[in-house]
């Protein structure tokens, strides 16, 4: 029969033991998600295959050790976030220079396929607008309106190429479009760059007039895009001049 210093003793020990075995082992902290708010990846992550409407938000990734400890402030140093266009960039998507191509999205988790992906904005312009401000063919058509949108691009150090014009077919009507040029009227999907199939993972989706009243253009993926891929779109055989290198 043990004594009352025994059992006190037993329990000292069998305390030392539980302090040793404790100390052998770490528990493991989560690693964080990457991404936007909760609510714009339940809405990123919503497929639009009609034969299923499931949110698939839970297929994001997590972020690896690198891709955790990457701040705001080191994007800035690559890519500065000036404009409204870069400044809508989401947490899960990084906006770097791509050789040959300028600057290119690079998506930092998985992104599954027929996920909305994102919108395309910008200024609307009916056919006239576009042909009078960037064909050099229309420029005596030019009222003092296009002067004014002219000095306005100017101003602001944007390009006046007309390289970021989607059209969008209107039943009965002539086309209008969507230029993405100026970065402080779009958003970061004026940086998608073009590839080819099988390289391209989205394509372009467009309504002549959405909830808003206005054209609505998005783009869906087309397969799973895996982290570290760039995003990309074909751009189409009529976007490319006999001169230009395609890459």
């Amino acid at each position: 029969m043990m004594t009352r210093e025994h059992t006190a003793s037993l329990h000292g020990m069998i305390l030392l033991m539980l302090l040793a075995c404790a100390s052998t082992f770490s528990v493991a902290t989560p690693p964080p998600i990457i991404g936007a708010s909760s609510a714009y990846l339940a809405n990123i992550g919503r497929t639009t295959n009609n034969n299923d409407n499931t949110n698939n938000s839970d297929h994001f990734g997590h972020a690896t050790s690198s891709e955790s400890s990457e701040s705001s402030s080191s994007l800035e140093s690559i890519v500065p976030m000036i404009t409204p266009a870069r400044q809508s960039l989401p947490d899960h998507l990084r906006l770097e220079e791509i050789p040959g191509k300028g600057f290119g999205i690079i998506t930092k988790v998985f992104i599954p396929k027929f996920t909305v992906v994102g919108d395309y904005k910008g200024e609307v312009m009916t056919a006239e607008e576009k042909d009078r401000r960037y064909l050099p063919s229309y420029s005596h058509l030019r009222q003092p309106i296009d002067e004014e949108w002219k000095q306005s691009r100017i101003d602001k150090g944007q390009t006046i190429t007309g390289s970021y014009l989607f059209g969008v077919a209107v039943p009965n009507g002539a086309d209008i479009y969507v230029d993405a040029e100026d970065e402080y009227y779009s958003l970061w999907t004026r940086f998608l760059n073009h590839a080819p199939l099988p390289l391209s993972n989205v394509n372009p989706k467009s309504l002549h007039e959405g909830i808003d009243g206005k054209p609505r253009v998005w783009f869906v993926s087309i397969r799973d895009i895996e982290i570290g891929e760039e995003i990309c779109f074909d751009y189409g055989d009529d976007y490319w001049l006999p001169e230009d290198n395609v890459v």
